[in-house]
């Protein structure tokens, strides 16, 4: 758990989870500046900051965070301003920037390093994400600011290759409904929708031409 105020990493036991007890914690107006997004791979724990900053912590013994190492924005040309929304597959580290409309790939399988592999910007598909999630060979990410076709809702990029991650698709939700999170399972994406008090299912089988199949409202 991250704490953005107190720019705190905490780790919670939750082996009772009646009874949450709190492990440890650590501060770093340096590194966990505005904490606001955190991925966890292992023993280890990704925390971005909206400053344009990521950091590695090594959780190994959970009464001792350790810092490992960090990667900040414009190195190797990584666009990570406001960077609050990460997702981690394998040996990858995806992290998507709000105002830079951007897709950072990291390769972490050597966890003390953070090395850029890529970035794909595309200020019309990509715009304003607000959320980003992984499943198999494509990443999603909500969309939650209106693209060239005056509408929001979501990118869909191909990242079989992280070194060359390309757009696949768009689903565009009808509106500007903003998107504001994201979740993948088979052939259907949920998206829900923030001003339209809704959630969109979205058949993705076509990457390339996501159609929605329902959507549920209250």
């Amino acid at each position: 758990m991250v704490a953005t105020a107190s720019d705190a990493l905490n780790i919670i036991d939750v082996s009772n989870p009646t009874r949450l007890r709190l492990v440890s914690a650590t501060t770093s107006a340096q590194y966990l500046d505005g904490a606001c997004s955190l991925a966890v791979a292992g023993n280890y724990v990704y925390v971005s900051s909206p400053g344009g900053l990521i950091s590695a912590w090594d959780v190994a013994n959970p009464a001792q965070i350790r810092f490992v190492t960090s990667t900040v924005n414009g190195v190797g040309g990584a666009g990570l301003t406001d960077v609050c929304h990460m997702d981690i597959q394998g040996n990858y580290l995806y992290a998507a920037g709000l105002t830079s409309d951007a897709l950072n790939i990291f390769d972490i399988s050597d966890p003390t390093q953070l090395r850029f592999k890529s970035v794909l910007s595309d200020s019309s598909v990509l715009n304003g994400i607000r959320e980003i999630e992984v499943y198999g060979r494509y990443a999603y990410l909500a969309r939650s600011e209106m693209d060239s076709g005056s509408q929001t809702g979501f990118g869909i990029v191909d990242i079989s290759d992280p070194m060359r991650p390309q757009i696949a698709g768009t689903y565009r939700d009808g509106g500007n409904n903003v998107v504001r999170g994201i979740a993948v399972q088979g052939n259907y994406a949920y998206a829900t929708l923030a001003t339209g008090d809704a959630v969109d299912i979205v058949d993705i089988s076509n990457p390339g031409n996501p159609t929605r199949a329902s959507r549920v409202s209250h």
